[in-house]
């Protein structure tokens, strides 16, 4: 399911943009423009874009210190520099963190225990921090979510970052008060001087509005680290604990704005039309049949690809509903029909024999057993899919490609894009939000490269 956006008053100059229309940004571009007030205020920086929905390039989220605001959000988009410190974190003004994960939550709950566990290494209080996470301008690249890695593998970096701005921010306030590090004690955010309490400082007042500007090393974003240490166990405060979820409330009541909520002037929808069974091949398209829809654009197709547009989603349901498509089936199915799955995986050669992690000699164990029962289990396919339906927004504006989408790979996608389309990959970005979540089909979702083709 795809659609179009425009900035234009005609909507039949079509941009693609999301699913469905909203009556305010998205909440979670809200409240990233909340964080930039010390320097511009987010009155003038949307007036500035252009655009009701904007995004932020990696420089300016590197450290709220951009005064221009049609420099954060034209473009270009390269990789954050995971070697840096201010890609990962940023100290604000009042005291509180703001977290850049190169992961999404998928439902889970990662953000949550990403907060926890960088507020656990920061000594900072977990209310006091927020989490951003998979936009590819202003995130580093850590792959975007699957395989239930995230928090085993990507949580090791994470908290060897945030202990590194601990580490600085003392070094910050040892300078400031001319004593020792070991004579500073640290808690919430806030640095004292342990022989006289009185004198103290924020880690706000140490760097808020400015970058650390401190390399860090490690030959892959993984094995990213400075120079301190994480915490042993026994030391940390907030990781066991169970804090409510920040993602749930809004989702309960409502006022969460997902992926489908983008709302862009001029917007357009579109709905791709599916072939019959797999691998048809497109004949002829009577493009008369729908023409009389109100609020019908046009119908793009290239090869075996058709989709209708209309300024409306419900005008773009009817339309690719009642198109009329002929379609060449193939000679022989692409796929086993449901009754004979079985019997298809039973007479299939297998991709691989090899057995990884054996541990001793299961045949011959088998060969000297007493008795020997064999038995078959058939059991339904288990669908790798997602609970509801694809969508995405994609905006080409200013030569630029923007894609809002819940992709789980928001990273693979900007690079399947990118190649998709011939563009740079510093031209592409994809802003991560909220979305229906599946067991695993939206980390190869096709509505975002549906949306760049259609809006391109």
């Amino acid at each position: 399911m795809t659609t179009f956006t425009n900035n234009s008053q005609d909507p039949r100059s079509a941009k693609a943009s999301a699913e469905r229309q909203a009556d305010d940004v998205p909440t979670r571009v809200e409240e990233f423009l909340e964080q930039w007030h010390g320097t511009i205020s987010r009155r003038n920086f949307i007036k500035g874009s252009g655009l009701l929905v904007v995004g932020f390039s990696a420089a300016a989220a590197a450290g709220p210190l951009a005064t221009d605001a049609s420099a954060q959000t034209a473009g270009p988009y390269p990789d954050p520099n995971f070697r840096q410190l201010d890609s990962w974190i940023v100290i604000h003004e009042n005291n509180t963190a703001t977290f850049y994960v190169g992961k999404t939550d998928c439902g889970q709950g990662t953000g949550t225990a990403f907060r926890q566990m960088m507020s656990d290494e920061l000594d900072i209080a977990y209310d006091k921090t927020t989490c951003i996470m998979g936009s590819t301008d202003i995130t580093v690249d850590q792959g975007g979510s699957g395989a239930s890695d995230a928090i085993q593998t990507d949580g090791w970096p994470m908290r060897r970052v945030a202990a590194e701005a601990r580490r600085v921010l003392l070094e910050m306030a040892s300078a400031r008060f001319a004593v020792p590090v070991d004579q500073l004690a640290v808690s919430e955010g806030v640095i004292t001087v342990k022989a006289d309490p009185s004198r103290s400082v924020t880690y706000g007042q140490l760097i808020g509005g400015k970058r650390f500007n401190i390399a860090l090393t490690g030959n892959n974003i993984d094995a990213t680290t400075g120079q301190a240490k994480v915490k042993p166990v026994q030391d940390l405060k907030i990781v066991g604990r169970s804090p409510q979820r920040y993602d749930i409330p809004a989702k309960v009541d409502g006022s969460l704005k997902w992926a489908v909520d983008v709302k862009l002037p001029g917007m357009v929808h579109a709905r791709n039309v599916k072939p019959p069974v797999a691998g048809a091949k497109v004949i002829s398209i009577d493009e008369s049949s729908v023409r009389g829809i109100p609020g019908f654009i046009r119908v793009v197709s290239k090869g075996n690809y058709v989709a209708v547009v209309c300024e409306r989603e419900e005008q773009a349901i009817k339309a690719s509903r009642q198109l009329k498509v002929e379609w060449q089936k193939p000679s022989t199915p692409s796929f086993p029909a449901s009754e004979d799955l079985f019997t298809y995986v039973r007479g299939a050669t297998p991709t691989s024999s090899q057995r990884p992690n054996v541990v001793g000699n299961p045949d011959a164990a088998l060969a000297g057993a007493a008795k020997i029962i064999e038995v078959e289990y058939d059991v339904p396919f288990q669908g790798h899919t997602a609970f509801g339906p694809a969508h995405a927004t994609a905006d080409p504006s200013n030569g630029q490609m923007t894609i809002y989408s819940n992709d789980m790979k928001s990273y693979g996608m900007r690079a399947g894009v990118a190649a998709f389309l011939g563009m740079p990959r510093e031209q592409v970005r994809v802003v991560w939000m909220e979305g229906p979540q599946g067991y695993g089909r939206t980390a190869a979702d096709d509505a975002g490269f549906e949306a760049a083709f259609l809006a391109k």
